[in-house]
């Protein structure tokens, strides 16, 4: 497992991710998804540390990839971020499911998996089949050696502003109980409320997910900077990266920032100008 997981956090503990599941969830409605392997090709030129894949890419486009970049396979699926902006279809019952083992992924050669934690659905069994899911795919991990990632992310009717960072806090620690390697977690907005996010992951390492596409370039980069001031280990951007203008260039700059400790300015005036 460590191993594997070496080609997901680099030697200084810290990774730059770019989830690239979208289809999966939303189908052929954002931006990037048609024409994938050109869209998938832009990125790995931008070098991320790894790249999250759905099982058909992964099968489709593996073939791209060098040891340079490592490869996350998620191994869930759920209908709940079908809405009228993106798909025609917007859900009546939230659905959140497993697509495959462990071994799947083995024999696909990925180097972790992840699968989503749900907290805030209106019914409590729905929560409890969430966590289960995600006990299970624990256990197949731990068999198997494969890098285990979750994604707690409160979502439905009792969410609230003023509850939201204890969910998230809530949900990292029940993941970590769970047996979690690795989270990938949204940032709550600010230092003080987050701080108590780092602190329930018990030293788990933790990766800010990006979520829609920021207002202006430097939002998601200042975001980055500011969470990476607090001990996060870096970040999973998705949007931020596959709906910029120069998807190479913004990596860079996302790089200098995880890697490099530099600031948005800073990497601006590194990466974001051309000589």
């Amino acid at each position: 497992m460590k191993l594997r997981l070496r080609n997901i956090l680099r030697e200084d503990g810290k990774a730059v991710v770019v989830a690239a599941d979208h289809g999966l969830m939303i189908g052929p409605f954002v931006k990037g998804v048609v024409g994938f392997r050109g869209t998938l090709e832009r990125v790995l030129k931008g070098e991320p540390d790894a790249v999250l894949l759905s099982p058909g890419m992964v099968k489709k486009y593996g073939y791209l990839f060098t040891r340079r970049t490592g490869i996350i396979m998620r191994l869930d699926w759920t209908n709940i971020f079908r809405s009228a902006e993106y798909v025609p279809l917007t859900p009546r019952t939230p659905v959140h499911i497993k697509l495959g083992s462990v071994l799947d992924a083995m024999k696909m050669g990925v180097d972790g998996v992840l699968v989503y934690f749900f907290l805030g659905y209106s019914d409590d069994v729905y929560e409890s089949r969430d966590y289960k899911l995600v006990h299970e795919v624990a256990r197949e991990c731990e068999e198997y050696g494969m890098p285990f990632i979750v994604e707690p992310l409160p979502r439905g009717p009792r969410v609230t502003g003023a509850n939201f960072p204890d969910l998230v806090a809530l949900g990292v620690r029940m993941a970590v109980e769970a047996g979690a390697d690795l989270l990938k977690v949204p940032y709550t907005q600010d230092i003080e409320t987050f701080q108590g996010v780092v602190d329930a992951a018990e030293g788990v390492p933790i990766l800010i997910l990006g979520g829609a596409r920021g207002v202006t370039d430097m939002e998601p980069l200042d975001m980055l900077h500011e969470a990476m001031q607090i001990g996060v280990n870096g970040v999973v951007y998705g949007r931020n990266v596959i709906e910029s203008p120069d998807p190479t260039k913004t990596l860079r700059m996302i790089h200098g920032i995880v890697h490099e400790g530099l600031t948005p300015k800073e990497a601006l005036d590194k990466y974001g100008e051309e000589k």
